[in-house]
């Protein structure tokens, strides 16, 4: 499937994605942990893991090589894709979440991040926000 058929796809509600926002990745370590978000996310679910790789061409190349993930470079309509999306996978804990939460759409941590993530992801779920 073309990225762009399966954006279409996903603002159409044809399928029920899992939006997954990750914290910058800067290191390979961290490239494996979303990777094995995303192939859990299809092992364990029937939703579609749609990766915002941002800028970051090489996390784009190496998640869109995995059958059923649907990874995308930079965008412009994120608040789309997440109104669209069953739910938001994230990381770290950070702007994103709160931007997600007040769209009204759930939010996951999951592989939190050291430092900040396993910080702000405490707090979040500590509040009632997040699991």
């Amino acid at each position: 499937m073309v990225k762009s058929d399966a954006v279409g796809r996903l603002v159409h509600h044809d399928v029920t994605a899992c939006l997954q926002i990750p914290a910058h990745v800067h290191r390979l370590g961290a490239a494996r942990a979303l990777e094995q978000t995303a192939r859990d996310i299809l092992a364990h679910s029937d939703m579609t893991p749609v990766v915002l790789c941002a800028t970051d061409s090489c996390l784009e190349r190496r998640l869109e090589r995995i059958p059923g993930v649907v990874a995308l470079g930079w965008r412009t309509d994120v608040r789309a894709l997440m109104a669209t999306s069953a739910c938001v996978v994230q990381n770290a804990g950070g702007f994103t979440s709160l931007e997600a939460l007040a769209s009204g759409t759930p939010v996951i941590t999951y592989r939190s991040i050291s430092g900040h993530g396993a910080a702000n992801s405490a707090n979040l779920d500590r509040a009632g926000l997040i699991p």
